[in-house]
């Protein structure tokens, strides 16, 4: 963990945010930025916490030519564009009236107060233009340092206010935890799993890809299989598979979570009660299954595979199914290139075939036997 300053990721957008709108008694850089910094870990944006209302920010800025978009202006929320970079900017606050999935907000100008609602003590770091940090609950530090995931306060009061903290909780301890996961949350977790039910496709499926991309996926869903939640999407009998190919992935340079889900054995109506995928995913998933059909036992199958389900497909089924898997496949499947079929439909009319029925029969047949030849 670095020294407790993080001054130096601090983007000269964000400083020129904070010089304007007044230092670090109204605003400071807070959660990923902050926590990430002091973890050694990329940072990608900054947001923000202040004690001015969204209105007194889009002012401010305004006045000094900034642009200003209200990206979540009911939430209290502001962005700045500087540059190409977005700022997110939230008024410091309080949520009332909570019942799972939204809550009524209510700006403050108390940091503690503003720390008090998040979600876990390593994201109610804070700091200052000078890369100073703040840690208004005095515990935040400690926790990050330990890489201890936990609750702000207590653990059912923060997921009765947003049930998608269940899915959070995981996903944290995911890439942040260490050691034995909290038990006060694991049960709150457990206690209140069926809150999971109540929170859209869309939000659930952010989370749990978030989670299965992980490179500790398989032991993060066997606990949260534990605790019951989104079991439907957590077959008992894919742990090891899903563990193997996660490590074939990693060692290939070759990550890829929807080939992660496919592994874990989902039943088509659990992905499509609980998770929201595009026409995209959906087809990647539908390409898997067409290539796990074939053996790939060989070059020959492989570029079959390749050929008429892609190469992505064709190696991630490839590192499902491979007991050892074979450098010089590896190689070929990443650099071979993939041929078009050189026949068309005009062609055979050059030699008298009449656009029809009997046209495109010739064309398949003559591909299948250009394919069984070797693509020649």
């Amino acid at each position: 963990m670095t020294a407790y300053n993080i001054k130096h990721v601090i983007s000269p957008a964000a400083q020129q945010v904070m010089r304007l709108l007044g230092g670090s008694n109204a605003i400071r850089l807070v959660g990923g930025c902050v926590r990430n910094a002091l973890l050694d870990l990329p940072v990608t944006d900054h947001d923000m916490a202040t004690v001015y209302t969204p209105d007194e920010g889009v002012e401010i800025l305004s006045a000094h030519g900034i642009k200003t978009v209200p990206t979540g202006i009911e939430h209290g929320t502001i962005t700045a564009v500087i540059d190409g970079e977005n700022i997110e900017i939230t008024t410091l606050r309080i949520d009332s009236n909570e019942d799972g999935r939204h809550a009524d907000v209510i700006f403050t100008n108390n940091w503690l107060d503003d720390a008090r609602r998040r979600d876990f003590t390593m994201n109610t770091l804070l700091a200052d233009g000078e890369g100073n940090i703040y840690d208004p609950l005095g515990c935040g530090l400690d926790d990050l340092q330990a890489r201890r995931v936990r609750f702000v306060g207590n653990p059912p009061e923060r997921i009765r206010e947003d049930a998608l903290r269940i899915l959070r909780f995981f996903r944290f301890y995911a890439y942040y935890g260490a050691g034995e996961a909290d038990q006060g949350a694991l049960k709150a977790c457990a206690d209140l799993s069926d809150m999971v039910d109540g929170l859209s496709r869309e939000r659930i499926t952010q989370e749990f890809l978030k989670i299965l991309a992980a490179p500790n996926a398989a032991a993060i869903l066997r606990l949260m299989r534990c605790c019951q939640i989104l079991n439907p999407l957590m077959p008992l009998t894919h742990w090891d598979d899903l563990e193997k190919v996660i490590a074939r992935q990693i060692n290939q340079g070759a990550e890829d979570v929807m080939a992660r889900l496919y592994t874990l054995g989902a039943k088509e109506e659990a992905l499509d009660r609980w998770l929201a995928l595009s026409n995209k995913q959906k087809q990647r998933l539908t390409a898997f299954a067409k290539v796990k059909e074939m053996t790939l036992q060989d070059s020959q199958e492989i570029k079959e595979a390749m050929y008429h389900h892609g190469r992505d497909a064709a190696l991630q089924v490839y590192l499902m199914q491979a007991a050892q898997v074979q450098p010089t496949d590896i190689d070929m499947m990443q650099t071979w290139d993939i041929p078009r079929f050189p026949l068309t439909g005009a062609d055979l009319m050059k030699e008298g075939f009449t656009q029809g029925k009997a046209l495109g029969q010739e064309l398949k047949a003559r591909e299948a036997q250009w394919i069984k030849n070797g693509f020649q």
